[in-house]
């Protein structure tokens, strides 16, 4: 290459502003207008609406709205009724906010390796499994499946919940069939992920037992109308937090599930062009996608050899930032590195 870089004074690759993540239309203002002047600004109809949609599209027989995906995690962990001191074994390799809810239960995180694909190793999992240990708890990282199947025979053998973190990975699929339902509960966000209300969760499940404890625990663990433990007395039967969606943000979430599809096409379509543009780069390898799966890309993943490159992993990414290929929004696309140092 002979070209100067353009950390080193050369002339950049791209130049200009990104586009904005989510194109927000006539349509999503005309869906918070309705709500507006319904007078329904809180929890209501379009709440309920939009569980129903997700729950659908999932094919999963609940869905539970929350504020954010750390909320939703948070639900997740309060469905399980936890008790302080229960391990759950998780993955290092995850954002905070996938055991923030955890931690708030009082557990204990215990972390397993990961393995090629970055999620969490199955068999690393089993290894650190104790007699206080109650979940296995993993994230389809940057959108790419964990092997669930290798995953629920260790959950099942040993009688522990298996909980999904989707929060990156709406609409992936395992062998053909959409995450979130392939374990007991699975939560997702919608906090300028694929599918953006600004901010927002959802944990779906097929479990009517952990349905019903996941909607007391999300509103404050008080019963309502209409809602599970109706005809009990009202009162708050345990601690927990507020975490109702507003019909404001399931309005917006409604609005945009119509684009969701497309939304991630076209993260799978750029991840392609990218894998094919740095085929033929010595030490850089895309994060491996098993042939049966299907990664939506919240993040395009890749680890670099420390045998090919020279330099640090800040430097690397320096080095595109000022060629205007990327930067710490991640406005287009989002890159995640690691580097393999043997």
């Amino acid at each position: 290459m002979t070209e100067k870089l353009a950390i080193a004074g050369g002339t950049p690759v791209r130049s200009g502003e990104y586009g904005p993540q989510h194109i927000f239309g006539e349509e999503d203002v005309e869906a918070v207008t309705e709500v507006i002047r319904s007078g329904v600004l809180g929890k209501g109809p379009k709440v309920r609406e939009f569980e129903a949609a997700w729950a659908a599209r999932h094919g999963a027989e609940h869905a539970i709205t929350a504020t954010s995906g750390t909320a939703a995690m948070h639900v997740a962990a309060g469905a399980l009724d936890l008790d302080p001191g229960d391990e759950i074994i998780t993955t290092p390799l995850t954002a905070g906010g996938s055991i923030i809810g955890l931690l708030l239960q009082n557990c204990v995180p215990v972390f397993a390796d990961v393995d090629e694909t970055y999620n969490i190793d199955p068999k690393d999992v089993e290894a650190k499994i104790t007699s206080r240990t109650r979940a296995i708890w993993v994230t389809h990282l940057y959108g790419n499946p964990c092997d669930m199947d290798a995953l629920k025979a260790v959950a099942d053998k040993h009688d522990l919940y298996l909980v999904e973190d989707c929060c990156h990975a709406p609409l992936a699929e395992y062998k053909g069939q959409i995450v979130g339902t392939l374990g007991d509960i699975g939560g997702f966000s919608f906090g300028g992920k694929h599918l953006s209300g600004g901010v927002g969760g959802a944990v779906v499940t097929n479990n009517d037992s952990l349905w019903e404890r996941a909607v007391i625990f999300s509103d404050v663990a008080l019963p309502r109308a209409k809602g599970p433990w109706e005809d009990r007395p009202y009162q708050h039967y345990f601690l927990a937090p507020n975490y109702r969606m507003s019909d404001l943000t399931a309005a917006v979430l409604l609005s945009q599930l119509g684009k969701l599809e497309d939304y991630v096409e076209n993260k799978v379509r750029a991840a392609k062009d990218i894998n094919a543009g740095i085929a033929d780069v010595e030490g850089i390898v895309p994060q491996p996608v098993r042939p049966d799966d299907r990664s939506t890309y919240w993040v395009w993943g890749a680890t670099l050899s420390d045998e090919a490159f020279t330099c640090s992993a800040q430097e690397f990414v320096d080095a595109l930032v000022a060629e205007g290929l990327y930067d710490f929004l991640g406005r287009t696309f989002r890159l995640g590195f690691r580097f393999n140092f043997n």
